[in-house]
């Protein structure tokens, strides 16, 4: 069992809490009744055991409610989705020089606003995800689910890879086999870095995208005349700039060549990142182009959320414990 909002958990703390205060509360309505004495007997007639357990089903009835609200888990099922037959997989740079804040708020949130307004755009379209610095890695599988493409991206950071350094080559190598031409029989990427220090060459996998039938659309964040990269402490705040090893201020600058040069291998197109959001409808008009327009139907399969048996069992436990009387009969 896996739960989807396991953060909600914590809440079972409440649940011994709430047991000792009612075991509390009921020690203290029986001293006062001693106290009362003779006034008292008119007042013992309540089932002590029948008492203890409806609020034992009622703290197990809270349980289940909270057990649901994390989302529990188990197995697969399917879900059937529409799709246009075309992927998108976004290669996105997160190494440290996407902090510099040359364009606001910063080059890599920068990114993912223009990501975000492309994704939501992307109606009916498979999205996937690879993130790169030194090295890559797949962030989002193929999916249709737009929701979970916009969580994956809002979780991207430059702390996301540890290895330093723009790995364009190997970004674009493991985009390639992200492909899945069962589900899909068009795939455009759309690369978005600062193109700055890359390693390894990308016309190589660009040549390779080609040969495919991939087209390569890129997207340049930063400026030429550049920014100093900044350096964050634990909490988030800026405490100073990045330094080289003789102590002086590193300024990353916008590397265009990289990025236009796959683009025009691979027959897309170049734009630098703007804060007017025109480069989007350019990358949109280009991937619409290309759009087919039969639909067809994507069976995607994911983990079953269980937490429904979960509210049942608390409404159970409510119902048994009201039908449960707290008096003893006849008195």
């Amino acid at each position: 069992m896996t739960f989807l909002a396991s953060n909600h958990l914590f809440l079972l703390i409440i649940i011994p809490i709430l047991g000792i205060f009612l075991m509390w509360r009921d020690q203290t309505g029986r001293k006062r009744l001693k106290k009362l004495g003779d006034k008292a007997k008119s007042l013992t007639n309540w089932h002590k055991r029948n008492i203890r357990i409806k609020q034992g089903l009622w703290l197990m009835g809270v349980a289940m409610l909270i057990i649901a609200l994390a989302r529990p888990s188990w197995g697969l099922t399917n879900d059937v989705l529409p799709t246009d037959n075309m992927a998108l997989i976004i290669v996105l740079d997160v190494s440290q020089s996407m902090d510099a804040q040359d364009i606001v708020p910063s080059r890599l949130d920068r990114a993912k606003l223009i990501l975000t307004d492309i994704i939501n755009t992307m109606s009916n379209t498979q999205i996937g995800m690879v993130v790169f610095a030194g090295e890559a890695y797949v962030q989002l599988p193929l999916t249709a689910d737009k929701q979970s493409a916009r969580t994956f991206l809002n979780a991207i950071s430059t702390q996301s890879i540890t290895q330093q350094g723009t790995a364009l080559e190997s970004a674009l190598n493991v985009a390639l086999n992200l492909r899945d031409g069962r589900i899909t029989s068009q795939t455009v990427m759309l690369v978005m870095s600062d193109g700055e220090n890359h390693i390894g060459n990308p016309l190589i996998p660009a040549e390779q995208a080609k040969l495919e039938g991939v087209i390569i659309h890129s997207i340049g964040i930063g400026t030429p005349e550049g920014a100093e990269i900044p350096i964050f402490d634990e909490t988030g705040t800026s405490i100073g700039s990045k330094i080289d090893a003789f102590g002086n201020i590193v300024i990353t600058r916008l590397d265009e060549n990289p990025l236009r040069q796959i683009a025009d291998m691979t027959g897309g197109i170049y734009r630098r990142g703007t804060t007017t959001g025109s480069e989007i409808a350019d990358i949109l008009g280009q991937i619409d182009s290309l759009r087919d327009e039969q639909v067809q139907i994507s069976i995607q399969n994911r983990m079953a959320e269980r937490f429904h048996i979960f509210i049942l069992l608390a409404l159970a436990l409510f119902g048994i414990e009201g039908l449960i009387p707290s008096k003893r009969r006849g008195l």
